[in-house]
């Protein structure tokens, strides 16, 4: 039952993050990505706040270790390697940003593997295979702006960025609650965020579709998602949880396709498929 409750709240995390990729499409034109990052991150702030003293009361850690853990997990995990998936989807797309960002999968279980002890097995070698494979279907898939090497770089930064982040919110686990770690990681972000974009926050609330987009999204990822996540990598361990997330490229996919009118090429789905399907055969 417990590892049934791990994988609902993974598969929940996904679709709450399935409609970042058209979010960023839309919403960023003419913004840069840590603005739209931190309008995210502070727009999720009263919903997490309210959930943690109508849930579970605030309290906070004492161990410096935890704030470390946090305060890694914050700041690679979210404000780098957000920035970088939110750039990577400007540059080529939300689809292919989604996709190649997803490696952070195998980035986590590599590191979980070395960092945390955590088994890694031969379906998971084939995983890696299939993966990669896909990967490469979808960053040189359609035109020359998909083939923007700065962007295919800023979705694998983005992959390294979230699986470090990924192994700083199982270490931080061990001393607060999911629901308490993600109001800690969105209050230390928005800390170090908002003075340095407070003129690029002003002016993005002036444009109304920066605003909802960086609303929704902020809530959605953050308020929602983010707090499943951490809830499947408690319940899970780092390795089985992010690969029960595989179902973002996918849903990541057809968002982009149905909101933001990113074309999709029989090359794309191939890839966005294998990818998918790697991912999946990893989970044995």
């Amino acid at each position: 039952m417990e590892r049934l409750l791990g994988v609902a709240a993974a598969v929940g995390a996904s679709i709450a993050w399935a409609l970042n990729p058209a979010f960023f499409r839309v919403g960023t034109r003419g913004v840069d990505a840590a603005t739209f990052n931190a309008l995210r991150v502070l727009s999720a702030l009263p919903f997490l706040a309210a959930l943690v003293v109508g849930v579970e009361g605030l309290e906070l850690p004492s161990a410096l270790e935890a704030w470390l853990y946090i305060a890694a997990a914050s700041i690679i995990g979210v404000g780098l390697g957000d920035a970088l998936y939110i750039e990577a989807s400007k540059r080529i797309g939300g689809g292919r940003a989604v996709t190649i960002g997803y490696l952070y999968i195998f980035a986590s279980q590599l590191l979980a593997h070395a960092l945390l002890g955590e088994e890694l097995g031969m379906r998971m070698a084939l995983g890696t295979l299939a993966a990669l494979t896909g990967l490469w279907l979808v960053a040189t898939e359609g035109d020359e702006r998909g083939r923007d090497p700065l962007g295919v770089a800023a979705a694998l930064g983005s992959a390294l960025a979230w699986g470090f982040g990924s192994i700083a919110n199982k270490l931080a686990l061990g001393y607060v609650d999911p629901l308490r770690l993600s109001l800690l990681r969105s209050v230390v972000l928005a800390a170090l965020l908002t003075p340095a974009r407070w003129r690029g926050l002003l002016c993005a609330a002036e444009r109304r579709i920066t605003l909802v987009t960086g609303v929704a999204s902020g809530v959605l990822s953050f308020a929602v998602g983010l707090p499943l996540f951490l809830l499947a990598i408690d319940t899970l361990g780092v390795g089985a949880a992010v690969l029960a997330t595989a179902l973002t490229p996918v849903l990541g996919r057809v968002a982009a396709r149905a909101l933001a009118g990113e074309r999709i090429s029989a090359r794309g789905v191939a890839g966005t498929l294998l990818t998918s399907a790697g991912i999946a055969l990893g989970l044995g």
